[in-house]
Order: C-alpha cells, then structure tokens, then sequence
C-alpha cells in the first residue's frame, strides 16, 4: 500500500482545507507586500526627480476630432430641415455628415447636445427637435 492510500476522507479534506487557508494567507501577504513595495518605489522616484508611478496607469483615449462641435451640425442639420427631426434621425444625419464620436452611447450624447441649447427646441406632440425661436449662431 502506498502512503496516500492510508488517509482517510477526513484526513485529506482536512489536509486540503490547511493548504486553502494556507494559500489564502500568502495572498494576502502577497498583497501586503506588494502595496508596501509600490510605496517604496513611489517615495524613490519622488526622491530621484522622477514622477511617482502608480500601479494602476491612466489609460490614453484617442479622442475623435472634428472640424465642427455637435452643436454645429446639429443646427444645419436642423436649418435644412424644417419640419424637424426625431432623435434617432437627427443621429443618423449627423454620423452621415461626418462627425466622428467614440461614444457608445451617441444618442444620449445628442440629446445632451440638445437638451442644453437655447436654440433648439422639443416639440412633444410630434417628437421632435426644431430650431427655436431665438437667434442662432451657426
């Protein structure tokens, strides 16, 4: 017989349960040590001239430029049509004219555009946006 062969069932699960704890301990030293070395190596680069790293780097976002602001478009969007345009047709037209957006949501970045101007105004029985009243400056 070999030597496992001669642990009972209970012996092993508790066997297995010492090596978990066991294992979750060095986690959490692991972690500890590693946010005390982070500080250190913080304190050194501050020490050297250097900026202080973090673990955690701010993520670069390449944000779309364009000729024109969304209000911009919007608004000639708005002047050739004058009967108006729902939210949905106004962000098709929009896309299609050309502005670029990496937002996963561009409708409700439109209807913040919209909701915010002076110059544009929501008419509830049919749904959509029209020019105001008021003067534009396109």
């Amino acid at each position: 017989m070999t030597q496992e062969s001669e642990y009972s069932v209970a012996q092993l699960e508790r066997m297995l349960t010492d090596r978990k704890t066991r294992l979750d301990g060095l986690h959490r030293k692991q972690e500890r040590l590693r946010t005390e070395l982070d500080k250190v190596e913080d304190e050194i680069a501050i020490l050297e001239g250097r900026r202080a790293s973090s673990r955690f780097p701010k993520q670069v976002v390449n944000r779309a430029r364009n000729e024109k602001p969304l209000h911009t478009h919007v608004i000639e969007l708005l002047t050739k049509h004058k009967k108006g345009l729902t939210l949905s047709d106004l962000s098709e037209n929009v896309l299609e004219s050309g502005y670029k957006t990496t937002s996963t949501n561009f409708n409700n970045v439109l209807y913040q555009c919209l909701y915010n101007s002076d110059h544009i105004a929501h008419d509830a029985a049919t749904g959509c946006y029209k020019l105001s009243e008021k003067k534009v400056k396109a």
